[in-house]
């Protein structure tokens, strides 16, 4: 097993950096044993809608075949930070998509660079997005977004505007885009009104080389049933429950991002 390098500014609203290399499945196995009180393993599943990609994204099927060296980059606010609200690590479904995609492709040379900034919008990202693009060589960028735009009531417009703005760094970058919306929560809905930008992700992944991961349809399903209701966990059940939330987040987006390389 190769080594697990992070990167990263721990303090408030600062940019988290971590950079995933070889990992295999230690990171999630470590995470969850100091999670909490141990918990039944959950059902990952989920409709084909959510974890089948709708096109074919060139550069991920380049990059994910047997031999190959691929370089994804993960972009997003708070569930991408290195610590979560409390200041204590937190899992990330970007570190087990890349557990998953290692063990479905053992013969690949796959590395993950995540970058989180907590509260962050997706017009907050352009810059970092931006620098990084020209930093690294990428195939795949993961954006997660729109979940602080909904709380915020950011206008629609701006919100689509900066994504736009970032798909087209990307697409000159040569890397393909998956759109990543935001994860379920009675909160957001009580809130706040998630669908037009659900919507306006969905609009700007009709462009060639960009696919939505339908995140909000798949943990709305798995809060229904119950099984990874993190909202109403008992207080000491919810770092296990965030730890299996992520896994099974990063399992289904692993599956997508292997779809949408054998299309």
């Amino acid at each position: 097993m190769g080594d697990l390098v992070l990167h990263f500014l721990n303090r408030p609203g600062a940019l988290s950096r971590f950079t995933f290399a070889c990992l295999g499945g230690a990171l999630l196995v470590s995470l969850a044993a100091g999670a909490g009180p141990a918990a039944a393993a959950p059902t990952c599943d989920g409709p084909a809608s959510a974890v089948t990609a709708d096109e074919k994204l060139p550069s991920v099927a380049v990059g994910l075949r047997p031999g190959g060296n691929f370089r994804i980059l993960a972009l997003g606010s708070g569930s991408l930070a290195a610590t979560g609200a409390d200041g204590q690590p937190q899992p990330s479904f970007p570190a087990s998509m890349l557990a998953n995609l290692r063990q479905a492709i053992p013969d690949s040379h796959i590395e993950l660079t995540q970058l989180g900034l907590r509260r962050a919008k997706a017009a907050d990202m352009l810059a970092t997005l931006r620098a990084e693009l020209e930093r690294g060589q990428y195939g795949l960028v993961i954006w997660q977004t729109g979940t602080v735009e909904a709380m915020d009531r950011t206008r629609v417009e701006s919100f689509a505007a900066a994504l736009t703005d970032g798909a087209e760094a990307i697409r000159r970058a040569g890397a393909d885009l998956v759109l990543v919306d935001p994860a379920f929560s009675r909160v957001l809905q009580n809130r706040a009104n998630p669908a037009p930008y659900i919507q306006a992700l969905a609009s700007l992944a009709a462009g060639p080389g960009i696919v939505q991961f339908r995140r909000y349809e798949l943990t709305m399903g798995w809060v229904q049933r119950q099984d990874l209701d993190l909202e109403r966990a008992n207080p000491q059940a919810r770092g296990t429950i965030a730890a299996n939330l992520a896994q099974c987040v990063g399992t289904a987006l692993a599956r997508f991002v292997l779809s949408a390389a054998e299309k």
